[in-house]
């Protein structure tokens, strides 16, 4: 059952003190003070998962049919759940007023954090709040570097303000797994936690062969994975950048770099040394549109353009690159 899967997955990434599963599961079948299990194919699945992680069902109190439809699965002994004599709304005859106590120790991922997703930029929105402002402010200033600055960032920030919100966090397992592996990762993973627990030998033994199809399907996602980045890379080279990021778990740089037989913490001789290794792929420009020399360009007031270059750019402008530190995506340039 999907249900089951996901509440395995779930626990398996995280370290919960306790673990509480509440709600209306209708399993009238089922009754939860015996072993016997009705032959229904979600009543096994949810027995099996209740059983897999240590959790116990604490409701026994039934509706007015006779039948239990609301549950509540528990890891924690000291849950207890009552009669409720004061409810807050009136009693449905199918679902009674329950009280209930509960260990709810709260845990923060600081790992997960939201951004905005500017790929989903609403368009439409932007160009209306576009034209709604006032273009002059942006020629108000005298250095035409300030006012392309502040142009810049009006629209990023329009940009920012019309883009739904994304949470992002590290994954939790190499891209190149697939969802098999990830399943069986996660079950090797809840079966080693029990066998710590009980030290039942039947659950070592399925541990154990979980673990050796682990180890033996890692190996052909992972070949599988590289030959498909070599066959694409001609085509797509960021296949190949996905996978060195996914590998490098920090965001930061190295704080000493070595290149040939000069090792430097300084940012200037390290940036030094990049150009060094990376000159040999670069050469000088045999023509330019402009016999200006460009090579000190870092401002707008410098640049030479033409409406015909202008035009040229925003006609050949590939909306599905990424955008800027500005946060203006090409989507946006382009309309």
């Amino acid at each position: 059952m999907d249900f089951s899967s996901s509440v395995e997955e779930i626990v398996a990434l995280n370290n919960f003190a306790h673990i509480h599963l509440i709600g209306d599961f209708n399993l009238p079948g089922i009754s939860w003070t015996s072993s016997q299990v009705v032959p229904n194919h979600s009543a096994i699945a949810i027995s099996e998962m209740a059983e897999l992680l240590g959790l116990s069902q604490v409701i026994h109190l039934a509706n007015d049919r006779g039948v239990i439809l609301d549950l509540v699965f528990t890891s924690s002994s000291s849950a207890e759940v009552t009669r409720d004599v004061d409810p807050l709304v009136a009693e449905d005859i199918h679902h009674p007023s329950l009280s209930m106590e509960l260990d709810l120790p709260v845990k923060r991922n600081i790992h997960s954090f939201l951004r905005p997703d500017l790929r989903k930029c609403n368009l439409q929105a932007v160009f209306s709040e576009l034209q709604r402002m006032n273009i002059m402010s942006w020629t108000m200033f005298d250095d035409v570097d300030a006012s392309f600055a502040g142009f810049c960032k009006t629209i990023g920030d329009c940009v920012v303000r019309n883009s739904p919100l994304k949470k992002h966090s590290q994954p939790s397992f190499p891209i190149w797994f697939s969802k098999k592996l990830v399943h069986l990762t996660l079950l090797k993973n809840i079966l080693h936690k029990q066998f710590k627990l009980t030290f039942d030998v039947t659950i070592y033994r399925r541990f154990a062969a979980v673990r050796s199809e682990c180890k033996s399907l890692t190996k052909i996602c992972f070949l599988r994975y590289v030959n498909h980045v070599q066959e694409v890379l001609p085509s797509n080279p960021k296949i190949f950048w996905t996978y060195l990021k996914a590998c490098n778990r920090s965001d930061t740089a190295p704080s000493v770099m070595s290149f040939e037989d000069t090792t430097s913490s300084d940012d200037v001789c390290i940036a030094n040394m990049f150009a060094d290794f990376f000159s040999s792929v670069f050469g000088t420009s045999r023509s330019s549109t402009h016999t200006e020399d460009s090579s000190g360009i870092d401002a707008i007031s410098t640049c030479l353009l033409d409406y015909d270059d202008v035009q040229s750019a925003l006609t050949n402008l590939d909306v599905s690159k990424g955008p800027g530190p500005d946060s203006i995506s090409l989507a946006v340039v382009a309309v």
